[in-house]
């Protein structure tokens, strides 16, 4: 019981249904939006279905009929999700997954207290992306033993395209990317002057590519040294982001798997501090730099700094990203969905 599809959860569940061979996975979705219309090709054992089209009770019975042998829902919020799975742990295991950082706030704090007193027991298990969610697991009430990472893992093999030719050298692409939605959130303003200034700085001696939709479109356009792509399908991003440096400036970003899509792609990283997946593909100074989120000073002087580093230390970061990108892969995710379905 999902809220919308990518390509990195198609690529975990193609995965799944290939290590085991009797399993059929069936999926319920939100419609999607129309800044991320993502669109998949029908896949043999594995079904998608709109939300919207069951009513409460149509859900509870297709359950029922389909008699699954593990349930995982995303998140709490969804009210007819909640209903329709109680009495299941009984049988199966009932996964939640999270990937929300804990930050103590008043809401916080309520929800979860809420949380452990009506809905926790709906659970077996909850399955976060890694480090920065597991305080929030605990404060649900979910024991060490039942808190799994890696709910989020990358096409690694999909974008890592420099390992299939063979490491490159010479002249290293001086190109900046950003992959994601256009909105305040992910600092696409403060990305695009910080770029400008730094790049009007350092003689216009590099350029960026931005993808994506939202409200800074017309802003992108306009940008000098910038080139514009819309929205596009998973299985096109990997050649754009074949070469260059990816950058994420996001104000906060709960994890972020595009940083690990990049990191598999071999492309040097800068990214904030409030990047979930950060902390786990990104090291400064070792394959990439971190900056202070919302600074656009703190962006434009780590750009500036890239823009500085020589072709041999932006390859060496290179690799470095590709290695830090294997922890988590479609192959893991799905041993952890077949571990608990045979434990």
């Amino acid at each position: 019981m999902h809220t919308r599809l990518s390509g990195y959860w198609m690529a975990c569940l193609e995965e799944f249904i290939r290590q085991d061979t009797s399993a059929e996975v069936h999926i319920l979705i939100k419609k999607a939006t129309s800044e991320a219309p993502f669109t998949f090709e029908p896949r043999t054992r594995l079904f998608v279905y709109e939300e919207s089209t069951f009513t409460e009770k149509e859900l509870k019975f297709f359950l029922n009929d389909l008699g699954p042998a593990i349930i995982y829902v995303a998140g709490w919020a969804n009210q007819k999700y909640i209903k329709v799975i109680k009495g299941f742990k009984k049988n199966v295991p009932v996964i939640m997954g999270l990937d929300n950082h804990w930050k103590g706030t008043i809401v916080q704090v309520v929800g979860a207290f809420y949380f452990r007193m009506f809905q926790r027991d709906l659970f077996s298990h909850i399955w976060i992306p890694g480090i920065p969610q597991v305080t929030f697991a605990l404060m649900l009430g979910f024991p060490f033993p039942h808190i799994l990472t890696g709910l989020y893992a990358a096409d690694v093999d999909a974008f890592n395209i420099n390992k299939q030719r063979g490491r490159r050298h010479g002249a290293f692409v001086r190109k900046f990317i950003f992959v994601g939605r256009l909105v305040d959130y992910k600092g696409v303003d403060l990305l695009l002057a910080a770029f400008s200034e730094a790049n009007r700085e350092m003689d216009d001696s590099w350029r960026m590519e931005i993808v994506g939709n939202g409200r800074y479109e017309d802003q992108v356009r306009k940008t000098k040294g910038v080139e514009y792509h819309s929205f596009i399908q998973p299985d096109e991003l990997s050649g754009i982001m074949s070469e260059g440096v990816f950058v994420l400036p996001s104000r906060y970003e709960a994890w972020g798997v595009v940083l690990q899509e990049a990191a598999a792609a071999g492309l040097p990283i800068i990214a904030t501090h409030n990047t979930g997946a950060a902390t786990a593909f990104v090291r400064n100074g070792y394959n990439g730099f971190l900056c202070n989120p919302g600074s656009k000073e703190d962006l434009k002087r780590i750009i500036k700094k890239v823009m500085a580093l020589t072709d041999q230390e932006l390859w060496m970061m290179s690799e470095r990203s590709v290695t830090l990108s294997e922890q988590y892969t479609p192959v893991t995710w799905a041993r952890t969905i077949i571990e608990l379905m045979y434990e």
